[in-house]
């Protein structure tokens, strides 16, 4: 993480995601793909903000 930024301001990928949520990467990119995980498109990939995870599968 960059100095001077905090775990909400992290920008994850869908590989660093699918641990956290205990899910394939293809269930991840289902729930992209249906609104139900929220994302931000950086150039062609896509992230998705740490503080956006449901709280129960925060560590």
């Amino acid at each position: 993480m960059p100095l001077g930024a905090s775990s909400k301001d992290q920008l994850l990928t869908i590989r660093e995601v699918t641990p956290i949520l205990r899910m394939s990467t293809a269930t991840v990119y289902k729930l992209v793909q249906s609104g139900e995980l929220a994302t931000i498109r950086v150039g062609n990939s896509i992230r998705i903000p740490r503080h956006l995870l449901p709280l129960e599968t925060k560590p």
